[in-house]
């Protein structure tokens, strides 16, 4: 950091803002292009980051993706593009509502009808993970 002497404040030196910039992570071009939406192959979330091509899972997947904090929780109602999101707070209590109706792809409408929830996997190159919830009902 150099000291600016006339203001007393400091700034980032070439150095540091070079070395920031390269710990930054690679940007996704689409970033930005939609917020809080979903397509068959692609998911912006609230901030606007693109994520992409969802994988179906197990539940048994799913609970070992809801058990690292560093993954997002999200859900998708039919015939609704936006997405409810679900706070570091609120994770636990939505998981213990959602865990029991949790199937795989394809099981069709859950047994007794209700509502069902599969789980899928979504990604950005930087590596991190989203766990979307598609309602089924």
């Amino acid at each position: 950091m150099l000291v600016d002497s006339r203001r007393g404040a400091s700034k980032p030196s070439f150095a540091d803002i070079v070395a920031a910039e390269r710990a930054r992570p690679a940007a996704d071009p689409q970033d930005g292009r939609a917020r809080n939406r979903v397509t068959a192959h692609q998911l912006w979330d609230d901030s606007g980051r693109r994520w992409s091509q969802p994988a179906e899972i197990t539940p048994a997947d799913a609970d070992r993706l809801i058990a690292d904090d560093t993954v997002r929780l999200g859900l998708c109602r039919p015939g609704d593009r936006r997405l409810e999101w679900f706070t570091t707070d609120e994770r636990k209590t939505a998981w213990r509502r959602f865990r029991p109706r949790l199937q795989e792809f394809g099981a069709g409408i859950p047994p007794g009808g209700g509502i069902g929830y599969v789980p899928q996997l979504w990604t950005r190159a930087d590596g991190s993970r989203l766990l979307l919830l598609q309602v089924l009902c």
